[in-house]
């Protein structure tokens, strides 16, 4: 016999015990073959474990990453990576910047959003999605490359992106003209897509040697995209001997010009003197045809008014010319 307290007490702990039971039954883990090694949609990732493939489609910007690694160190991450779990390899699709700033801080992981599908439907959903930074379109240019190098078809990598292939032909066509050392001057951060595609590829079509001469000169001392340009116009209207000097030491010219105040020449008398009689010229045609489409036949008191005007422009005119011939 079980006293009246002692039986509510079992019984109360048999009622427990079964709800662990279930509980324990509806977390169980899933068996090997129901991919029980796949990671969960996000968490912290070894970041050792990581497939950087891709790495080498992505800009190097470094003010961003150094402003990267302060934010980080203030408010953690805001944004996760995003990585492909194929079930054999962790690959980063994106977030090579975050991974970086990761490193600096010497942290061994790192959160990330897990894509479990193959690596192409993976790229597809997180192309079609990108949540973080838009790709480059240089960068969108490697991404199709390395694809490409690793086997696929255009055919496929357009369906791998959700484009079509003239989508990815135009894309590729970028990359013409850039050798390979302009190419890794643009993931280092050295120069802009910008600037390589309006300043750098039109240098080399005209003078490949003077486009490698300014690469060196940019990997020793960096420009801004405004400064660049400001170097290539003062270029492009310069001589032979001049743009020696120019390509020699870009820095130096850019501070030198900084400093030099700006002189206006004194414009040429005659040409500005010409200037103002066309615009005379300019006038009285405008005043022609008003006259003639808006104030046409003129009452008769203003005929005299008109007449008189008139005839001091024509006197002005041939004193002007008298005094030419003299």
């Amino acid at each position: 016999m079980i006293a009246k307290g002692g039986r509510e007490s079992f019984l109360a702990s048999l009622i427990l015990s079964s709800g662990d039971m279930n509980r324990a039954t509806t977390t169980a883990k899933p068996d090997k073959d129901l991919n029980q090694d796949r990671l969960p949609a996000q968490d912290l990732v070894d970041i050792h474990r990581l497939d950087l493939r891709f790495k080498q489609v992505r800009i190097n910007r470094p003010r961003l990453q150094s402003r990267l690694v302060e934010s980080i160190t203030r408010e953690g991450l805001h944004l996760p990576i995003q990585i492909a779990d194929t079930g054999e390899q962790l690959v980063v699709i994106d977030g090579y910047q975050r991974l970086q700033a990761f490193c600096t801080l010497q942290k061994d992981r790192i959160p990330a959003h897990c894509y479990q599908h193959s690596l192409e439907e993976a790229i597809r959903e997180w192309f079609a999605n990108q949540n973080g930074r838009n790709l480059d379109p240089v960068e969108e240019a490697w991404l199709i490359q390395q694809l490409l190098d690793e086997g696929r078809s255009r055919t496929q990598v357009a369906k791998s992106l959700g484009r079509g292939e003239s989508w990815i032909s135009r894309r590729i066509a970028l990359l013409e003209g850039f050798s390979p050392s302009d190419q890794q001057a643009l993931r280092e951060g050295v120069i802009s897509s910008w600037a390589a595609s309006r300043i750098l590829i039109p240098l080399a079509r005209a003078n490949r040697g003077d486009a490698d001469q300014l690469m060196q000169a940019l990997q020793e001392s960096h420009l801004s995209t405004r400064e660049l340009s400001t170097w290539y116009q003062h270029y492009l209207q310069s001589g032979a001997q001049q743009r020696t000097r120019l390509l020699s030491h870009p820095r130096l010219f850019l501070d030198a010009l900084q400093q030099t105040p700006e002189t206006k020449p004194e414009p040429d008398p005659l040409q500005k003197w010409m200037g103002e009689l066309k615009q005379i010229s300019y006038k009285l045609n405008q005043l022609q045809r008003q006259l003639k489409e808006q104030l046409l036949p003129l009452p008769q008191q203003h005929h005299l008014r008109v007449e008189a005007a008139a005839l001091s422009i024509q006197e002005s005119a041939s004193e002007i010319h008298q005094k030419m011939k003299a």
